[in-house]
């Protein structure tokens, strides 16, 4: 009876079972023939890619198959695997130890992947000898994380294929990035290059031509060193106008217009220097969104009410306000006593108590009680912008500053 209900299985995992052939000819399919999901994973008894063709050919069905964890040698006559993987659209091939020799082999006999990891190897290259690339057209995510990847001119090899919509490059040796011309990756969706080696801010600017790139990871970069997490935020959404996720967070669009306008008050000095001697070209070389973004929000109002200053050598104002800062919904961290400027800015501000509390900024939510109501009502005030002055709203010596997590 148990025997009778396997043509009913699905999905079957034999991971680490010992396995190390397909038995009888003809046995899994007249067992279980309707198998779409079979993971075989971490059976080192299993040595050669022809073991694993004896499975696939038996299940017409299959789709996803999983191989991670096993050492398969490609057989010398390919005849055989070369029709027994035609319906795969899923496949895991992460810590086999491939390198390009072997793993460009296999993409010749996997003609319909859609969906492929292949995570810690040792692969370097996805160039073949005549520079066309071997990987399907089909192919719409490819998982190449924590492999040895150096040269984007690698990654270009990918930038025709008609579907690739996820690209997850993670913990590879990427230390810059270029695009060659506005079809490349014309319908990449989501970019994954966390854990790289990219160190210039051009590298950034060259992804945002990519048009349909709507989900950037971009964390643990060279370039972002000493960079606080919230201004690195900031700087990376302003130089790419069409992403809406950054790192797994959703921008949302009064997100965008602070970091756009924080980026241009940043860089305000460069450009008004840059006009002054008749070299914009030069900086929007190094700030290609600068002049758009300019044009969309306008210059600070510190600029145009004073043309002849800019924001990096106006004089600070000196009057200070001593603050109480508080955690109401974390009793456990201590209340702060602070004389702050009226001129520090809320993402300053920010800054300062993720510092002091150890809580990431983009967590932080802040809200004010002034001192002249204590006692009447427990009106709060927010504190939602983070490029504006203390000053801009109103906060005064006595009030006291709340700081919830979001």
């Amino acid at each position: 009876q148990k025997l009778s209900q396997y043509d009913q299985l699905t999905d079957v995992s034999l991971r680490d079972m010992l396995l190390s052939s397909a038995g009888i000819p003809g046995d899994i399919h007249s067992i279980a023939p309707n198998i779409t999901d079979l993971n075989v994973s971490q059976n080192l008894l299993l040595s050669s890619w022809s073991q694993i063709a004896d499975m696939t050919v038996q299940l017409p069905l299959l789709k996803t198959l999983i191989l991670s964890e096993n050492r398969l040698s490609i057989p010398d006559n390919l005849a055989k695997v070369k029709t027994a993987f035609h319906t795969i659209q899923v496949l895991y091939l992460n810590k086999m130890d491939l390198q390009w020799t072997e793993f460009s082999c296999v993409l010749t006999f996997i003609p319909c992947i859609q969906e492929l990891h292949v995570c810690e190897n040792r692969i370097s290259t996805l160039r073949s000898v005549d520079g066309k690339t071997l990987f399907p057209e089909s192919l719409k995510l490819l998982n190449l994380e924590e492999n040895q990847l150096t040269d984007w001119m690698d990654i270009l090899t990918l930038q025709y294929l008609p579907h690739l919509q996820t690209l997850i490059l993670n913990d590879n040796h990427l230390s810059s990035i270029s695009i060659m011309n506005g079809s490349s990756f014309s319908n990449l969706q989501s970019l994954s290059l966390n854990k790289n080696k990219i160190m210039n801010w051009s590298s950034v600017d060259n992804l945002s031509q990519l048009k349909n790139l709507r989900s950037l990871n971009f964390k643990d970069n060279l370039l972002l060193e000493g960079e606080p997490s919230y201004s690195a935020r900031q700087l990376i959404i302003a130089r790419m106008q069409h992403i809406n996720v950054l790192n797994r967070s959703d921008i949302s669009n009064h997100e965008r217009q602070q970091a756009e306008r924080y980026y241009i008050k940043r860089h305000v000095a460069e450009w008004m220097l840059a006009e002054e001697k008749h070299t914009t070209r030069d900086f929007l070389y190094l700030h290609p969104q600068y002049h758009r973004l300019i044009q969309l929000h306008g210059l600070p109002e510190e600029i145009i009410q004073n043309p002849s200053s800019t924001v990096t050598t106006a004089p600070l104002k000196n009057r200070l306000v001593a603050v109480t800062i508080t955690c109401p919904d974390r009793p456990d961290l201590p209340q702060l006593n602070k004389k702050l400027p009226d001129t520090m800015t809320v993402q300053k501000l920010k800054g300062l108590l993720q510092r002091v509390y150890k809580i990431d900024s983009l967590d932080q939510v802040l809200s004010y009680r002034s001192h002249k109501t204590i006692g009447k009502d427990n009106t709060e005030i927010m504190i939602d912008d983070d490029l504006k002055q203390l000053s801009f709203y109103s906060i005064e010596s006595g009030d006291t500053i709340l700081l919830r997590i979001s």
